[in-house]
This record gives C-alpha cells, sequence and structure tokens, in this order.
C-alpha cells in the first residue's frame, strides 16, 4: 500500500513509496557539510536509476548574501560554458512574488534570494534530477525549497533549470556557494527504482 515512509520514531520522510512492489525511493548515499567548498556526487549516478532526488536539510551558509549552484559533470568533467539555462520564483512572507531567469549561465542558480548565515536562517531543498544518463534530451532538474534569508525573512523558492549545450549521459553534479564555503547541512541523494 502507497503512503509515507517513516523511521523508526514515527517521522515521515516525505518520500513516497509506491504500492504493490513497484518503484520506491532508495537511499543511496549522504553528505554532511562542514565548512564544504563544494559536495559533490559522481559514483551514484548509474543506470540502476533515471530519477534521482536531493534533500537538503538544515543547510548555513558560511559568507552572507550567499547563492547556490549546482554544475553538472560529462564524461569526469564540470560543464563550465554559458548553456545552463533556468526559471525560478519565490513567494516572500511579505506577500510579493518574483522571478530570476536566464537563457545562458555556466551554472544552475539554485537560490532566488540570498542566503543568510545569522542564528536560525537556513536553507532546505528538494531537488529533483531527471534522466541524467539519457542521450536523446537536454538535462533538467526542479527544485522546491524554503530559504530564510539574510533579512530573516522566509522565502517559498522553486524552480528548474537545465543544460542545453549536449544531449550527451551526465555522469554527476556538485553543488556550491558563489562565495564561501557550506558552513552545514545534511544532503542525501535518493534514486527511483524502476520497478
Amino acid at each position: 500500500m502507497s503512503g509515507i515512509i517513516s523511521d523508526n520514531q514515527g517521522r515521515s520522510s516525505g518520500l513516497v513509496k509506491a504500492a504493490g512492489g513497484g518503484g520506491a525511493w532508495n537511499f543511496l548515499s549522504k553528505q554532511t557539510a562542514s565548512n564544504s567548498a563544494l559536495l559533490e556526487w559522481n559514483s551514484d549516478i548509474t543506470s540502476t536509476y533515471d530519477v534521482y532526488k536531493l534533500i537538503i536539510s538544515n543547510a548555513h551558509s558560511v559568507n552572507d548574501s550567499a547563492h547556490a549552484y549546482i554544475r553538472l559533470r560529462q564524461s569526469s568533467s564540470y560543464l563550465t560554458g554559458s548553456n545552463y539555462r533556468f526559471a525560478a520564483a519565490r513567494a516572500v512572507d511579505s506577500g510579493s512574488i518574483s522571478v530570476q531567469v536566464s537563457t545562458g549561465d555556466s551554472v544552475m542558480r539554485l537560490t532566488n534570494d540570498s542566503t543568510g548565515n545569522a542564528t536560525g536562517e537556513n536553507w532546505n531543498y528538494e531537488i529533483t534530477f531527471w534522466d541524467l544518463l539519457a542521450t536523446d534530451n537536454y538535462k533538467q532538474i526542479h527544485w522546491n525549497a524554503c530559504n530564510i534569508n539574510q533579512d530573516g525573512t522566509i522565502k517559498h523558492e522553486f524552480g528548474a533549470a537545465s543544460y542545453n549545450a549536449s544531449v550527451a549521459a551526465m555522469d554527476g553534479f556538485k553543488i556550491y556557494m558563489d562565495s564561501g564555503n557550506i558552513a552545514s547541512g545534511e544532503f542525501a541523494l535518493y534514486g527511483l527504482a524502476q520497478a
């Protein structure tokens, strides 16, 4: 029967297990940031899974007003050309909504608004990676997140990004800040079972 997956203390993970022995989210690995310049996932990307989900919990940035970036890896090299596209939006607790877009950037910019580094300011993301090893499409990701920024303001952030210069397989990705390091946070990767 489908439902919310819970741990042994009754807390739900938010990941839904499929019914009738079908596909399910399988835990692959976890990294704990500790003043980390970057975190990367390479060996976890295999033909076992078509879809991956990265859950970022209680992440903190060393620098105030920093942005989180993702770059994809192809043939063991990270792609740096201006071929990333993204469209992101944020809803602010003041009632406003704003957007951030790019049709030619060197990164996938996750944070629509910058992060804060004061007590209580953190960011939490759920990022889905679609079919990274396929060779017939541009690679896409999308995310849903909450972020308390440098002003202590809560934001609901959501967006999508792609790499549009090649349909070749991607064999990994990394996440890092545009300035300073990732001070702390839990970064857990899951793969969606195909059956």
